[in-house]
């Protein structure tokens, strides 16, 4: 597997943070989960990525959105 970077949002009570780097893929269970599973990006998208994060209406736009909405309390 490739590298990843996760462009998603960063939770107190989440072990993810924005930017963190996997070596090996998605974590599981991230890689399973409906949004989660795409807010994951091979590093050398990311800069796309982040445009695509911050433009209204990306699919990546929705995901973020959505990681908000549905999981402020992640643990």
């Amino acid at each position: 597997m490739n590298p990843v970077v996760y462009v998603g949002p960063s939770f107190r009570s989440s072990r993810l943070n924005q930017f963190m780097v996997f070596s090996d893929g998605a974590p599981l269970p991230e890689a399973e989960d409906p949004i989660f599973m795409h807010l994951f990006v091979p590093l050398d998208e990311l800069n796309q990525a982040m445009i695509d994060v911050r433009t209204q209406g990306t699919q990546l736009n929705v995901f973020y959105v959505n990681a908000l909405k549905n999981y402020k309390g992640v643990k």
